[in-house]
């Protein structure tokens, strides 16, 4: 089985100085009237020469006798608030239904991650600019196993091995699933806390598992992360939502997708808090992102043992960025070391913790993340 994209090239191909140039940007949406996609060392997703940080939704299109009209609304409310990626799968008919999504997809710049794509409509499909890969398969470490997904994996490269693949799993330190990882471009890791049996702090480490993984075959670790109701339990809150997506991104995540936009039961847009959060997710992940995807990580240790607090750096070709986490529902009292730091500036929001002579201290809130540019 090869895991070699014909666009090897956007790794090995481009002159040091082209390399270089490249490293300093990164899209954002779909740009261009061809697609391709290759995979860079550090296992983040390039896509036409640029780096590229997927940052969407996953969409249960036929949940609740949903319609293919009724999607081509919610692909126009997620492109206009911000978002790069919409995964969904056919209603009834592939070629029908998903001919004129992924042309609606092209005129407001969001790629599609197509899912439960017969063979035989690939390379149809392929050909449009807005299809950024296929789903192989879902939670498959529980339907199916790595062989199973790397038959797939060839099947779909040879009819179109300028797309991405993916598959999702359950991935946790007790169940790292090993061998699931390099049979597909991409995997993308579930954890759903709210309602469920994990504590909201699980996230990071099952990402970081994920990355871990990844590194070690080649691949691009992706998470998707809860904006849903478990049946009868409650609903994720705009706090916990930003906590998880800014655990997903210090773990050294490369993507995310949210379940879900629409699935049974669910729909974000009649939860307006959770929804509002998801959009500013979108807007501030866009902003570290070229340092997300292109800068070196390095995770910090905050005074003590205090499992609640998390402290990462990213350290891009343009931008330096500390991001501290609390993922306790309780206050926590922060302090940390900085002996290279000069300057901190608060983005996005200011906790009142105070940097001064190398020392950032003062208490996080419940649940606070406050994320620095650094100098």
């Amino acid at each position: 089985m090869s895991r070699t994209l014909p666009v090897a090239a956007l790794v090995t191909v481009f002159s040091f100085l082209n390399s270089c140039a490249e490293e300093r940007s990164s899209n954002w949406y779909l740009n261009g009237t061809q697609t391709q996609v290759g995979i860079q060392p550090n296992g983040s997703i390039r896509v036409n020469g640029q780096a590229f940080f997927p940052f969407g939704f996953y969409h249960i299109s036929w949940a609740d006798e949903g319609t293919a009209g009724q999607r081509l609304n919610d692909l126009n409310t997620i492109a206009n608030a911000g978002f790069n990626v919409m995964l969904t799968e056919p209603i009834k008919d592939t070629n029908q239904e998903m001919l004129p999504l992924l042309k609606l997809a092209e005129q407001k710049k969001l790629f599609i991650l197509a899912h439960n794509v017969q063979p035989t409509s690939v390379k149809l499909l392929a050909q449009q600019p807005s299809l950024l890969g296929f789903t192989l398969m879902d939670d498959s470490n529980y339907n199916s196993s790595p062989a199973v997904v790397a038959r797939l994996q060839d099947t779909y490269k040879s009819l179109a091995p300028h797309k991405l693949t993916s598959i999702t799993l359950a991935v946790a330190s007790d169940r790292p699933e090993s061998g699931f990882f390099g049979v597909s471009d991409s995997v993308s890791n579930m954890s759903y806390p709210i309602g469920g049996t994990d504590e909201l702090g699980v996230i990071y480490q099952v990402m970081r598992q994920t990355v871990k993984e990844s590194q070690a075959r080649g691949v691009v670790p992706l998470a998707s992360l809860q904006t849903f109701a478990w049946p009868q339990r409650r609903w994720p809150s705009g706090p916990e939502l930003r906590n998880m997506t800014f655990q997903a991104v210090m773990a050294g995540i490369k993507g995310i997708a949210y379940y879900s936009y629409r699935s049974d039961g669910n729909l974000i847009t009649d939860h307006p808090d959770l929804w509002d959060t998801a959009q500013s997710m979108a807007q501030q992940v866009r902003q570290l992102s070229p340092s997300l995807l292109n800068g070196e990580r390095r995770e910090l240790k905050p005074d003590g043992q205090n499992p609640s607090l998390l402290a990462v750096e990213f350290l891009g070709p343009s931008a330096r960025y500390l991001i501290a986490l609390n993922t306790s529902s309780q206050a926590q009292a922060f302090g940390m070391t900085l002996s290279d730091t000069r300057t901190l500036r608060p983005l996005f929001s200011d906790s009142g913790m105070v940097f001064n002579s190398g020392r950032l201290k003062g208490t996080m809130g419940p649940l606070a993340v406050q994320v620095y540019e650094v100098n």
